[in-house]
């Protein structure tokens, strides 16, 4: 499963909750930039 499907997902998930959507976006991309920093390996 890819970004945008598990993005897809997340929001159906979320019945449209702005507020949540927002919450889970806000997280997964922290999530990102600290593994980019810490130079963690796409499959890591």
């Amino acid at each position: 499963m890819n970004i945008p499907q598990i993005t897809e997902k997340m929001i159906a998930f979320s019945n449209g909750n702005i507020h949540d959507i927002d919450h889970l976006i806000r997280v997964w991309t922290y999530a990102k930039t600290i593994g980019e920093l810490e130079r963690l390996d796409q499959q890591t």
